[in-house]
């Protein structure tokens, strides 16, 4: 059967540990507030009462929230049910300048949030392909301007650099130039084309168009 040792303080609502004076507080409105760190089950959930940090599947957690799993893959899962068209899980990465207490509007190149793809080395955990969304005026109430850039890091180096940006005007470039999709004659046939697909053919060294439903060279 499971039991609570301690002794129960009814003037400050503290449960004790035997010759103790700190322990769990029990609010007038029914808020618990714990001494010292939180832990379930050895790791399974911690939470750090220093930093504030929670760890599942760690007892060391060095953000807000990690999760580790050892020896499967680590992942998280978000589901909702509501019938509505445009309501879906959602992942919401937000950035104010300011404080908390006093948020204040985003300027002009803020980071808004980073989607990073992380990599152990040998030495440490180190970042990988990476993508942002990144503010493209100072923003109000009417003005949001945003843009995505994802980054990739080539062999041999550690530092990244943008590959691609999606401008807040929809336009999408490139830092360097774009390879098209190589096809032989024969796996060109193959595809099922639509009018404004473009390829390179490799068997007459020419792009391909496909346009009015036929593959034309120019």
């Amino acid at each position: 059967t499971p039991q609570l040792w301690g002794n129960l303080d009814l003037q400050t609502h503290k449960i004790v540990g035997n010759g103790g004076t700190e322990g769990i507080e029990v609010g007038s409105g029914g808020e618990v507030t714990l001494p010292d760190d939180l832990t379930v089950a050895t790791d399974v959930f911690h939470v750090d009462s220093l930093t504030g940090f929670v760890g599942i599947g760690t007892l060391t957690p060095t953000a807000e929230l990690e999760v580790v799993d050892d020896g499967s893959v680590a992942f998280a899962k978000l589901t909702g049910y509501r019938a509505a068209t445009w309501a879906g899980s959602a992942l919401d990465l937000q950035k104010a300048r300011g404080t908390k207490a006093s948020p204040t509007a985003v300027l002009s190149g803020d980071v808004l949030g980073n989607i990073r793809n992380m990599g152990h080395d040998g030495t440490s955990f180190w970042r990988g392909a990476n993508n942002r969304g990144k503010a493209t005026e100072n923003w109000t109430a009417s003005a949001h301007g945003s843009k995505w850039e994802f980054d990739v890091i080539a062999n041999g180096t550690t530092g990244n650099v943008t590959a691609m940006t999606l401008d807040e005007n929809t336009n999408a470039t490139f830092s360097w130039p774009v390879m098209p999709w190589n096809k032989t004659t024969t796996e060109r046939n193959a595809l099922t084309a639509i009018n404004g697909m473009i390829i390179y053919n490799t068997t007459t060294n020419a792009f391909n168009f496909y346009e009015n439903g036929a593959w034309v060279t120019k």
